[in-house]
């Protein structure tokens, strides 16, 4: 549990958010979307699970519609970002650190529980952040006001704990490699927002591209289902 805390809050999160500090909001959610390629390979070496041939057609059209956004990106040299091309490097790190969270803690789920191994994982993790913290002598503090407190809030219970409570709760029924693919939808969100909160922009390109991720992830899903349902009749 110490090692998928650490692994998740002190490496995979900070770096998340180093990502972010960096460079581009919206860049850094199209990189950490890369997330099922380090899956896949993580969870074929580690626990030895099988890919399908459909679920790596989804993975293969997901990561090039992933590569249009990137490519598609026109704000590499913008002035508003303090280093964009460290902020892409970091948020590729980001990704290969939360594949491997993600395949571990797949093992560990089936032999302690969702509730259980997603609880202590992050106790551990948030111990070891606040230890570390302290001995890199940052600011742990914040201003109590009620802004401040409500947005804790919504990151502890909201974003923390029920997000990957229901990503983990719907993994049971899958593989690492399936549930990850949903990865592949966090582009198209984050860019959604971006423009809505952050006045970013996304060229033609990175619209494309975001069109052949959900068109893969959809063929993926239907494609499954229907030859299920064959088998079955």
């Amino acid at each position: 549990m110490a090692i998928l805390g650490f692994l998740n809050v002190c490496v995979s999160m900070l770096l998340l958010q180093l990502s972010i500090f960096f460079g581009k909001a919206s860049v850094t959610a199209i990189l950490v979307s890369i997330n099922p390629l380090f899956v896949s390979l993580l969870a074929l070496l580690l626990i030895r699970e099988k890919i399908k041939l459909i679920q790596l057609f989804s993975i293969m059209a997901g990561a090039i519609g992933v590569i249009l956004i990137i490519f598609g990106e026109l704000d590499f040299n913008h002035s508003s970002y303090k280093n964009l091309n460290l902020g892409i490097v970091l948020a590729l790190s980001a990704a290969f650190v939360f594949a491997l969270y993600t395949v571990l803690t797949k093992k560990t789920i089936l032999l302690c529980g969702n509730i259980i191994t997603n609880s202590l994982s992050f106790i551990f993790g948030s111990v070891m952040l606040f230890v570390l913290s302290i001995a890199f002598n940052k600011k742990i503090l914040f201003e109590p006001s009620a802004s401040n407190l409500l947005f804790i809030l919504y990151l502890g219970i909201v974003l923390t704990g029920v997000a990957y409570l229901l990503y983990f709760e719907g993994m049971k029924g899958l593989t690492a490699a399936s549930a990850s693919q949903y990865f592949f939808l966090k582009p198209i969100l984050a860019s959604i927002l971006a423009i809505v909160f952050l006045s970013e922009k996304l060229s033609l390109t990175q619209m494309i591209g975001m069109l052949v991720i959900v068109i893969s992830l959809s063929f993926s899903n239907f494609l499954s289902r229907f030859l299920i349902r064959k088998t079955a009749n």
